[in-house]
């Protein structure tokens, strides 16, 4: 579970995944499980009289098979930056979404992770998290961390998938 941040700017960060289909899809398969383990944690701090089935439907994204997301990898370091706060999360639905974008215009039909409803659940995610002033600084995941975060996620992407 990570986020492969290679620029400041969530659509550059997309388009240098561009070039590996593998890259791409586990990448937006990783961000969507970030962005809803954000959503899940929310709507889990709910007054329980608010948690309705109703509302779960409403509010909470669902995989392929229909089924609803559950958390998972929550405490990786990326993860709980996701649900740190909205611009955190923000960011990372921003390259969700460009992710998503290219993969379309790579196979001519969206990614399973990219629905329309889900689209619509992960956009509206954003409200259910602690406002901030400014993003926290990006996690570097990498074994890289004596290099600046965008040159520690490149030169990890470029060892790890060669």
């Amino acid at each position: 579970m990570n986020l492969f941040i290679t620029s400041k700017s969530p659509a550059k960060s997309a388009k240098y995944l561009s070039q590996d289909r593998l890259r791409l899809n586990k990448q937006i398969l990783e961000c969507s499980q970030m962005l809803a383990n954000a959503i899940i944690n929310s709507f889990e701090n709910f007054p329980k009289n608010m948690q309705t089935k109703k509302r779960k439907e409403f509010y909470l994204p669902k995989k392929v098979n229909g089924d609803f997301y559950k958390k998972t990898h929550v405490n990786h370091p990326v993860s709980k930056w996701v649900m740190q706060n909205e611009r955190n999360y923000r960011w990372t639905y921003l390259f969700f979404y460009e992710l998503c974008e290219i993969y379309k215009k790579l196979r001519g039909k969206n990614h399973g992770c990219a629905s329309d409803e889900n689209d619509d659940k992960f956009f509206y995610g954003v409200y259910f998290l602690p406002d901030a002033k400014k993003k926290t600084p990006f996690i570097n995941c990498t074994p890289y961390k004596d290099l600046p975060v965008f040159k520690a996620y490149k030169k990890h992407l470029a060892n790890k998938w060669k």
